[in-house]
């Protein structure tokens, strides 16, 4: 079944992760202030299922964020750098910050961008959008950080079959 939890604080994923073995949606949302993030212990969701993680400060840590669709939307930031990233192993991804911070991701495949719901990919406030994928990178509906403000950078790893698709615009004229 659906695995949904809600708190108006931070959410810490620990020791077994958050609905990993299941096959039903996942969802973690934080409300209150933008101290009230998301931090990934462990691995959360499962690859079966959508995985939606909303919160109103950040989203961070070292555990994996699997689903077939998944929503990272956060007001201040995804990962912290491109050395400390969020990562996912996503059928389709969609990852955002709304009020200021980057977005830094690290697909475990081969992934597509494009929108999730309302979430549209993106970063807010000059922040940066840099996604690594260890596969092909395919950009759709809604595009890759065409309303933002900072630099977009799509990079695929891994063999030489791997590609960089454009399916939709990438990138925004304000930025490299």
């Amino acid at each position: 079944g659906a695995y949904d939890g809600t708190a108006a604080g931070t959410i810490t994923t620990g020791t077994g992760g958050v609905n990993t073995s299941g096959t039903g949606s996942t969802a973690l949302t934080t409300s209150g202030g933008t101290t009230n993030s998301i931090v990934l212990g462990t691995a959360v969701g499962n690859t079966s299922s959508d995985t939606v993680l909303t919160s109103t400060g950040s989203i961070t840590g070292a555990g994996t964020v699997s689903g077939n669709n998944v929503s990272l939307d956060s007001a201040t930031g995804v990962g912290v750098s491109t050395t400390t990233r969020v990562n996912t192993a996503a059928t389709t991804l969609a990852a955002r910050s709304t009020t200021s911070g980057g977005v830094f991701v690290n697909e475990t495949d081969g992934v597509t961008l494009a929108t999730v719901g309302t979430v549209v990919n993106g970063a807010a406030a000059g922040g940066a959008y840099d996604v690594t994928a260890a596969g092909t990178i395919t950009t759709g509906a809604g595009g890759v950080n065409t309303s933002g403000t900072g630099a977009t950078a799509l990079t695929t790893t891994g063999g030489t079959t791997n590609s960089i698709v454009l399916g939709t615009a990438v990138g925004n004229t304000s930025s490299d």
